[in-house]
């Protein structure tokens, strides 16, 4: 959601500064309070968060500048995981992958991955102790 908003407010810089060089700065400004603000509310992926959702957004359609930003952060959080779930994200085409499915299958995928995210999370915490049961 902070995300989000972040892109409104950059949205509306966009739309009233005509000077680029005004443009580039008060959007590194918003950048950096929302930046700010992840860290000290502490939100999931603090940063790095802002950041990947600001990547997307700029760099949407150069994809070479896309991956070598993703590369770096990804580098700097020390969370080398996190580039190999940049090839999975670049390779969406936009396409849904469910079209050809029955209502059935779709309404089990759907609430497949329902269940799964909460469960997994469950049992990592679980076998790393998090959870006192």
């Amino acid at each position: 959601m902070l995300g989000i908003i972040m892109l409104m407010f950059i949205e509306v810089i966009r739309l009233r500064i005509t000077d680029f060089a005004k443009e580039a700065l008060a959007e590194m400004g918003i950048i950096f309070l929302f930046c700010l603000i992840s860290g000290m509310a502490r939100t999931d992926y603090y940063v790095t968060g802002i950041l990947m959702i600001w990547i997307f957004y700029r760099w949407a359609d150069d994809y070479v500048t896309e991956i070598l930003l993703y590369v770096m952060l990804f580098i700097m959080q020390a969370e080398l995981t996190g580039i190999g779930a940049i090839v999975l994200i670049l390779m969406y085409n936009g396409n849904l992958s469910n079209r050809h499915r029955s209502i059935g299958e779709k309404l089990i995928i759907k609430y497949f991955f329902y269940v799964m995210y909460p469960l997994h999370m469950i049992i990592l915490a679980l076998i790393f102790g998090r959870i006192g049961l």
